[in-house]
């Protein structure tokens, strides 16, 4: 038998509560017992939820399980329920219902710092030492304020640096042995190495509050050792979410 909130829950009860789920946002979880009274087989999918305050978030009506019961069987099993990803942090009360019978559920919300950048990936081209402005779209999708970094750097990695070093290493010492082999990969790679990318992060205000889309300047200045014709990669972390750059060199540094 599947059971519903509300349909003849009277065949199967809970454990004695209160029943404590943990979490952050959108799923907390943890355990409860749902004992099976009848001489059927039951199937439990849905316990309902009442009396949870979220101030101004709406609560969850219902919290998810499954259980397939034997007869008289009695069963710990995990339960969640899913909630609104700005759900503040804090204990939260209310109460697990089967038919008449209500045990007390502590809800623990954890804090979330969950960031959303758009556009994820940028292309840009530039010669060394000049300022580049960019401007991505900062979401807050966690449950706390989120304050950006107003400096930063960016480590630039030549593509196919690897390679190119290991060629150019082969070619001129491949058969001289393998410690001027190795001397030579290690210079070459020394040699492609540039210096890291300033970036100055501009928000107005710095805080984003939870829920909120912010439009961010970013301001990158190139290292003013970049090689013409020559593409790089680095990555800009706003909290958790990486934001990725490529970036070519079209020229030698203005005077």
């Amino acid at each position: 038998m599947n059971e519903k909130p509300g349909m003849t829950e009277e065949k199967w009860e809970l454990g004695r509560g209160p029943v404590v789920l943990i979490g952050r946002p959108p799923v907390c979880q943890g355990f409860v017992d749902v004992i099976n009274r009848s001489a059927e087989r039951v199937r439990v999918r849905m316990i309902s939820l009442a009396g949870v305050d979220l101030k101004s978030i709406p609560a969850p009506v219902a919290a998810r399980v499954f259980a397939r019961l034997d007869p008289h069987e009695r069963s710990r099993i995990p339960v969640q329920i899913r909630l609104h990803p700005a759900v503040s942090p804090g204990t939260y009360s209310g109460q697990l219902l089967c038919g008449s019978q209500k045990e007390p559920v502590v809800i623990h919300v954890l804090e979330s710092e969950r960031l959303e950048v758009n556009p994820r990936f940028l292309s840009i081209t530039g010669r060394p030492k000049e300022k580049v402005n960019l401007r991505v779209f900062v979401t807050n999708q966690g449950n706390v304020n989120c304050t950006l970094r107003d400096v930063d750097l960016i480590y630039l990695e030549e593509k196919n640096d690897f390679c190119r070093s290991w060629t150019a290493a082969v070619k001129d010492s491949g058969k001289a042995g393998y410690e001027k082999f190795l001397d030579r990969f290690v210079s070459e790679m020394a040699a492609i190495g540039v210096n890291p990318a300033a970036v100055k992060i501009k928000s107005d205000p710095p805080e984003i509050h939870p829920g909120e889309v912010r439009e961010v300047k970013v301001e990158l200045r190139l290292p003013d050792n970049l090689k013409n014709n020559r593409v790089y990669s680095g990555t800009l972390v706003f909290k958790n979410v990486p934001l990725r750059l490529e970036v070519e060199c079209n020229g030698a540094a203005r005077t």
